[in-house]
């Protein structure tokens, strides 16, 4: 079935009701990478239309350019910290305990002092890839699904996640 009647269902019970997130990545080189709009290699206009479709809004959705532009931490958190959700792809990341351990500041984010921090690291593969990005390119359906699942948890009860997995103390 083509991606788009695989989405419609979802998209069409989504709409409306937007509530915010932070999708922060872990640093990178001393700065949090956000990808610019005609970035190929991670096109978050992609992202953003899936964030949209569950109920969420992608806070850097109007970056401009190419590439990424690096953020520092101070920067993110005035933009994003009070999101009630936060939702990152680090495969390092299984415990609130690893995220504070990476950096003592991830504490400040309303997110993880609410326990509302979701990782799409659920399934890695015996070399460390990760099926969000494996498997997840083809299956757009089921990230949508995951992150309706997520942010709009009364849309899919039930739902078994398939990328994401929430991170606890």
């Amino acid at each position: 079935m083509p991606c788009v009647l695989r989405c419609a269902p979802f998209a069409c019970l989504s709409s409306g009701d937007l509530r915010s997130f932070v999708p922060c990545p872990a640093p990178r080189g001393g700065g949090h990478g956000v990808p610019g709009r005609k970035n190929d290699a991670f096109p978050p206009q992609a992202v953003a239309s899936l964030l949209k479709d569950a109920g969420g809004t992608y806070a850097w959705a109007d970056t401009k350019g190419t590439g990424s532009t690096a953020l520092d931490l101070e920067t993110v958190l005035s933009k994003a910290g009070d999101a009630p959700t936060w939702l990152v792809v680090e495969n390092n990341w299984k415990s609130l305990a690893d995220v504070e351990k990476a950096d003592a500041r991830y504490a400040k984010f309303k997110a993880f002092q609410d326990g509302n921090v979701w990782s799409a690291n659920k399934v890695l593969g015996p070399g460390g890839g990760n099926d969000y990005y494996e498997r997840g390119v083809a299956r757009p359906d089921l990230i949508l699904a995951d992150l309706i699942a997520i942010l709009r948890p009364e849309l899919a009860p039930g739902h078994e996640l398939t990328f994401y997995q929430r991170l606890t103390k």
